[in-house]
């Protein structure tokens, strides 16, 4: 797999000044090749607001500011070109989430909480009437990590056309990134049955589908850093370069 022959720690000696463009060279090489992509019309995604916070005061994570920007804000920015059409899964103080001009998407009820019954009402939502494009898989993002590739979704795209599966989800060296994925919709029923079942994650289901792993390897400490807590916050704002990154 092309994913196994990038080593982005070895091609970046500074990675904050050479991310984008290193990115952008990875993009042009994957746009060249015409065989083994979804179109992006066929793309739609879900940034995964739906937690509640605990260890940071049951807060909006999302809203808290990371260089007088807002941590969604940050993730917006980096997913509309990803994708054909982009929504937010909330759960509660949904009218704070106004100014940014999307659709909101409530959880479907569930006895298992957890992102992946917001993976669930996300897709019966793109699968509805009420979305306005016909689209074939959900890429999902989750709301508290501001740093990532911007052409993540084409590279998942790829994995999954190449070889055949169901969902493909990041992997950055030996840490899984399972909210960074893509969905193909036909794994919706087995989604539902998961979570009848008692699962809440996407790890746990990945066992259950045809799955692949795109996998990064960086040592770059911004890269995929989750914000749960007032010290991760302070980490990401000494990590993350505004002026590169936002």
């Amino acid at each position: 797999m092309l994913a196994g022959l990038w080593n982005y720690s070895e091609i970046n000696a500074n990675y904050h000044h050479n991310i984008k463009k290193t990115w952008t060279v990875i993009l042009a090489i994957f746009n060249n090749d015409s065989t083994g992509l979804i179109p992006k019309s066929k793309i739609a995604g879900i940034i995964l607001a739906g937690g509640k916070a605990s260890r940071m005061g049951f807060v909006d994570k999302p809203l808290l500011p990371l260089h007088g920007y807002p941590i969604i804000n940050w993730i917006i920015d980096k997913t509309k070109h990803q994708v054909d059409t982009l929504a937010l899964s909330v759960n509660r103080n949904q009218a704070a989430y106004g100014y940014l001009n999307l659709p909101i998407i409530a959880d479907v009820e569930s006895a298992s909480p957890g992102p992946l019954v917001g993976i669930v009402s996300a897709m019966k939502y793109f699968i509805s009437a009420e979305a306005p494009q016909r689209t074939s898989y959900l890429a999902c993002f989750p709301a508290d990590v501001p740093y990532f590739p911007e052409n993540l979704t084409e590279l998942l795209a790829h994995e999954i056309v190449a070889n055949d599966a169901d969902v493909a989800f990041c992997q950055n060296c030996d840490q899984i990134q399972p909210l960074f994925s893509l969905w193909s919709y036909s794994t919706l029923p087995r989604l539902e049955e998961a979570l009848k079942n008692g699962l809440y994650g996407p790890k746990q289901v990945f066992p259950l589908l045809n799955s692949v792993a795109f996998k990064v390897y960086s040592a770059d400490p911004a890269l995929f850093l989750n914000i749960n807590s007032k010290a991760d916050l302070v980490t990401a704002e000494k990590l993350i370069n505004p002026l590169i990154s936002y």
